[in-house]
């Protein structure tokens, strides 16, 4: 059930921006989506990525290692199966572990620590052999959306079922928002033309949450 907020382009101006936020989020079909309110209609806004993280799948090998490629890694910590693993003083390898028995073939011995091979990827071992881990893996690329005739601007996580992280941190316009602490609603807000073609009135909707 959705209820009409208030008026048209015309006096859209009138809206208070105080008493409610401009930046609210909202899932649609797996994904997290991100609504900005109060830009001109029909202009391009854009969406810069400053950080955080999204969960993703990646299969361990044959000895339960897990490697997070280098543009992966999340800064000082990788987190995989909700466990943080530092990385940083990882142990350096010469090159990328080769599987060829029951125990990882790290040099220097079997530590916890993870390790590094001269590409900056990163390998953790103690998984579930040929099964995927969830590892946070660093969120990135900036996005662009046209506003609407309301001057709504909707942003989604491009990949269904890989949403991005409560720490994914982004900044529309002047103002920075890290994903975990903005507003929630069940649906987000509808644009509707209830002019003609030639004289458009558009009408905001917001959901009843």
């Amino acid at each position: 059930m959705r209820k009409l907020l208030i008026a048209a382009t015309a006096i859209f101006s009138l809206i208070g921006t105080s008493a409610q936020a401009q930046v609210v989020k909202t899932v649609e079909s797996g994904r997290d989506v991100i609504y900005s309110r109060g830009h001109s209609p029909n202009t391009s806004v854009q969406l810069t990525t400053n950080g955080g993280s999204r969960p993703t799948a990646i299969l361990a090998n044959s000895c339960g290692i897990v490697r997070v490629s280098a543009n992966q890694a999340t800064p000082n910590s990788v987190n995989i199966n909700g466990t943080a693993r530092s990385i940083a003083t990882p142990v350096t390898l010469t090159g990328a572990p080769v599987c060829n028995g029951l125990n990882p073939p790290w040099e220097g011995g079997l530590t916890s620590a993870a390790r590094k091979d001269p590409n900056g990827n990163f390998y953790f071992s103690g998984y579930t052999p040929s099964q995927a881990a969830t590892v946070a893996v660093k969120a990135g690329g900036n996005r662009t959306a046209r506003a609407n005739g309301c001057g709504i601007a909707r942003f989604a996580e491009p990949q269904e079922g890989n949403p991005w992280g409560s720490d994914f941190s982004f900044t529309i316009g002047s103002t920075s928002y890290t994903l975990g602490s903005v507003t929630s609603q069940n649906y987000g807000p509808i644009c509707r033309n209830v002019g003609s073609s030639g004289s458009p009135v558009y009408l905001r909707y917001e959901a009843a949450n």
